[in-house]
């Protein structure tokens, strides 16, 4: 047996003793919410926290403040900071085995901007987006990003980017109802900004909230039950679910009697319709809005054309499409209302080529929703060609009959898993207050919101009181739902009214604030691109219930009705410096109108409506006996009481039929 030399053994003895120190030195750190320009809240104690080896002492300095703490034996550490005034920059360091310094830290007010799409919607595809990017040079507002996950069980730490000062190259993939939010009040209040964006499109609200609140409501019940009892990893439950997914992609083309025939190349549509794509399914002759659709053109190569680099351009699509060149499958994607761009191989090209497109859409509007520019055909030396025109189309397998595709067991939209990978994480951050825009995806559930909503918010609430918070019930500012879908004909008891309903009823939580957007929604748009209004007007309510202005920050609010002969008179609170027709005081409009009037036989019918002083008098000559009026109550109502202060009233009913 070979000896080892004194020399040797001390070397490997030194070598261990340094690896065990810098092992351990390394294991200092902080969580991942504080990096070099973070914005932590002024005015009150802000917690402090990461992790480090168990029983180590570290020291936290910020300016002349010293801080002295030992990390637990589950290696947490956390300090708190006395409250300072706004200002910065400062430095901070943690100091033990090694030091870790944060630069360019500034005390202000941070602001948590969460919800769904039209939350998540980001600066570059909102209205004037190239003027707001080039212009959004404010160094003392900061920007974190959270990145996109979900998970079964609470998390420690957030997923996301690091803090970044807001300039034109980092604001782009914000969020802009955030950003335009963040910006008026850094104009209004003069003191740093901090914004953290928690915000993923298509989410419930029950997905935002913790199994706790959700105890009350039997309807998540058992998938609570199934996420908590949960026994594998993630990677285990992705893997399993990626292999039901390509099995269910298989099942879609093998399911459908028609296919491959209807692909193939040399096959004869000469007794198929024709339709002018781009469109959408409903507006074609003889077509439902859902269901599968094959459509099939020729087209003829240029000459000049480079034929080794093709990209096909296919617009947004809804759902699902499968895309076919002279015969061959070239592209799929079962992405809801993206850009479909899919590469020709260049085997396939020929100088007349066959193009099949096989669109599978579900539910709601379908077809080629968006982005028409980008139906198209193009060569990489610039050459291109929309694919406008004329195709031929037939129907072949109807939406109840596709195969289903298999739920996520990590989606999004599950409940709690959103609250433990996004908002747990969070805690006990210290900030002044939520932006919340979202309730698309519960608008089927309007009564349930009701309740939903209001748990939410005392949710997070009472999680960041339960983590030692000192921010107590901080103000809680929401959007309503914006107007969307096509306009009613006549009056109808639509899903979207009723999901604003139960936003505007959350109002009765204290510190509590609802933005109006009735006025800045899109007929064929569920994102607006008007999201500066949505952003200025949420900043005035965080002037009254945040900041205790006084200042008008909210539209008309439905307050009470009187039945006189023959008509409704109407009060509102928050009518400001008064009732008019019209955003602006130069407004043309001559008519009030988004009112319906009924009577005991609850048939609504449009109603003439006039403002009295600081009444609003409802009536129509087909309801003699009036009992009940409904101002804005549809998807996309047509729509145009404002106070005189240009904020619209909130859509209202005075009945509970």
């Amino acid at each position: 047996m070979k000896r080892t030399s004194f020399f040797g053994f001390s070397l490997l003895l030194l070598s261990m003793l340094f690896w065990g120190c810098e092992q351990k030195a390394a294991y200092i750190r902080l969580n991942p919410l504080f990096t070099d320009h973070v914005v932590l809240q002024r005015d009150i104690e802000v917690p402090i926290w990461g992790k480090a080896s168990p029983g180590e002492m570290l020291t936290v300095k910020l300016g002349k403040a010293v801080y002295e703490v030992q990390a637990a034996q589950e290696r947490t550490w956390q300090v708190e900071l006395s409250p300072r005034k706004a200002g910065g920059p400062y430095r901070i360091t943690v100091s033990g085995e090694k030091d870790i310094l944060l630069k360019d830290v500034m005390f202000g007010d941070v602001w948590i901007c969460s919800g769904q799409s039209n939350m998540d919607w980001p600066v570059e595809r909102a209205a004037n987006a190239e003027k707001e990017i080039e212009t959004a040079d404010y160094p003392e507002i900061r920007l974190l990003k959270a990145d996109y996950e979900t998970s079964l069980k609470p998390v420690e730490e957030i997923k996301a980017g690091t803090w970044e000062t807001c300039s034109p190259s980092t604001v782009p993939e914000f969020s802009a109802v955030g950003y335009f939010f963040g910006r008026q009040i850094y104009k209004d209040m003069g003191v740093p900004i901090g914004l953290i964006h928690i915000a993923w499109g298509g989410t419930p609200a029950e997905a935002w909230t913790s199994k706790e609140a959700l105890a009350n409501f039997p309807a998540f019940k058992n998938e609570i039950t199934v996420v908590e009892n949960s026994t594998q990893s993630k990677a285990a439950l992705i893997a399993e679910y990626e292999q039901e997914m390509e099995l269910w992609r298989q099942s879609l083309l093998a399911s459908d009697s028609v296919y491959p025939l209807w692909a193939q190349e040399r096959f004869n549509d000469d007794t198929w319709r024709r339709a002018y794509l781009p469109t959408k399914l409903e507006d074609m002759r003889g077509t439902e809005s859902t269901g599968v659709y094959w459509f099939r053109r020729k087209f003829t190569l240029p000459e000049d054309w480079n034929k080794d680099s093709l990209t096909v351009g296919l617009g947004k699509i809804n759902n699902y499409d499968h895309f076919f060149w002279n015969g061959q499958q070239i592209g799929f994607s079962d992405r809801n209302f993206i850009n479909r761009k899919y590469k020709v191989p260049s085997n396939l090209v020929k100088e007349e080529n066959t193009l099949v497109l096989r669109i599978t859409n579900l539910s709601g509007s379908g077809g080629i929703m968006d982005n028409y520019s980008e139906f198209s055909i193009g060569d990489n030396q610039g050459n291109k060609t929309l694919l406008a025109g004329y195709w031929k189309y037939a129907p072949s397998v109807e939406a109840s009959d596709v195969p289903k595709r298999p739920l996520n067991p990590i989606r999004a939209g599950r409940p709690t898993v959103l609250y433990k990978s996004m908002v747990h994480p969070l805690l006990p951050f210290a900030m002044r207050g939520v932006i919340w825009y979202q309730g698309e995806a519960n608008a089927s559930r309007a009564a349930q919101y009701k309740k939903l909503f209001p748990a939410l918010i005392e949710d997070w609430r009472e999680k960041w009181a339960q983590a030692g918070s000192q921010i107590g019930d901080f103000p809680f500012l929401y959007v309503q739902l914006a107007n969307f879908l096509q306009r009613d004909q006549v009056p109808r008891n639509d899903p979207w009214p009723q999901l604003r309903e139960a936003q505007l009823q959350t109002l009765s939580v204290p510190n509590t604030g609802m933005a109006v957007a009735i006025d800045l929604g899109e007929t064929n748009n569920i994102h607006p691109a008007n999201k500066q209004d949505v952003g200025k007007r949420l900043a005035l309510n965080a002037l009254k219930f945040a900041y205790f202005k006084d200042t008008v920050y909210s539209g008309p609010i439905y307050q009470s009705m009187v039945v006189e002969e023959g008509q409704i008179r109407l009060t509102f609170a928050h009518i400001g410096d008064g009732l008019q027709i019209g955003k602006s005081a130069n407004s043309t409009e001559e008519k009030l109108r988004g009112f319906a009037i009924a009577g005991s036989n609850q048939q609504f019918v449009w109603a003439d409506a006039k403002i009295e002083g600081e009444t609003i008098v409802v009536k129509s000559p087909l309801v003699r006996k009036p009992v009940a009026v409904r101002y804005a109550w549809s998807n996309n109502p047509i729509a145009n009481l404002y106070n005189k202060n240009g904020l619209p009233a909130s859509p209202f009913r005075t009945d509970d039929f």
